[in-house]
């Protein structure tokens, strides 16, 4: 059975058995890689925890497909020609570097990345190194979350980027450092923030939470997160929780690819039929 799925899955996929042969001949020769390039001035993926994993990233068919969309890629583009003075972009549950890189490559003046896996946040750091982006991101082995403290962390090794918190310490977890972004940019003097992005496995709202300050200041140009009820529920949250909060900060939801493009934010009700998805915020007086 598992090599008629096997069979089924290539076929599927017509790019997928050459990519794993690659996969395998780079890994038995130690040379690192294959790398997903990110734009034309970056790349990740030295230390891949199995094929599935860079597959994921890769994306199917012959020839690897972008590392991010067109609409995230021109999103974060336009945020750092908005920027006025040095542009800064906070990559939350920043998981290898695909975004950190990315902000990196593209422009941004400070990249402030949290990563609080420690196994996960070692790969980041050396995505980071393999790009010389040292110089303009600083590298925070730590969450964000809406109070500072200790929290627990669930981690599959076979699936890193499904890491999330849990309320208990069990054997396949363990401790991980939580602090505020509220106080984080006032540590470390950021007084605006042009791109905050946030990939938190349903933590959303805590991260939310701990912003609070900058949000109602909004003193945070964009937000892009994902949606995903089910991950909200598991963490202590909800979609109508999330909703409101956003709201009540003054900030309004827009799809990703604003298109076709519209100046109507979603509503709840849109949102809740939505199982899951990337999402912008913004405030809600600026200008789609």
């Amino acid at each position: 059975m598992n090599l008629i799925r096997a069979a089924r899955t290539a076929i599927n996929n017509p790019g997928m058995p050459g990519a794993y042969g690659r996969y395998l001949i780079l890994r038995s020769l130690g040379m690192g890689g294959p790398y997903i390039r990110v734009g034309s001035d970056a790349r990740v993926g030295r230390k891949w925890t199995n094929f599935s994993e860079y597959w994921s990233y890769r994306g199917p068919g012959h020839g690897p497909g972008p590392s991010l969309p067109s609409a995230v890629k021109s999103l974060i583009a336009s945020s750092q020609a908005r920027a006025s003075g040095r542009a800064v972009a906070i990559d939350a549950g920043a998981n290898i570097g695909l975004f950190t890189a990315a902000f990196a490559a593209s422009g941004f003046s400070e990249v402030h990345a949290f990563e609080p896996v420690p196994a996960t946040f070692e790969r980041l750091a050396d995505n980071v190194a393999i790009n010389h982006f040292k110089s303009k991101v600083l590298l925070n082995p730590m969450g964000l979350g809406d109070q500072e403290r200790v929290l627990n962390i669930r981690y599959d090794w076979k699936s890193p980027a499904t890491a999330h918190m849990v309320s208990e310490a069990t054997s396949d977890t363990c401790p991980v450092q939580i602090t505020t972004l509220d106080k984080y940019a006032e540590l470390n003097g950021i007084q605006r923030i042009d791109f905050l992005k946030i990939d938190t496995e349903g933590y959303e709202t805590a991260v939310l939470l701990g912003s609070e300050s900058l949000l109602n200041e909004k003193r945070v140009s964009l937000i892009l997160l994902e949606w995903c009820p089910e991950l909200l529920v598991r963490a202590g949250s909800s979609p109508d929780r999330l909703w409101q909060l956003i709201k009540d900060m003054g900030y309004v939801l827009h799809p990703i690819s604003l298109a076709p493009k519209t100046d109507r934010p979603l509503t709840l009700a849109e949102l809740k039929s939505n199982p899951w998805d990337n999402l912008i915020a913004v405030p809600a007086e600026a200008p789609m």
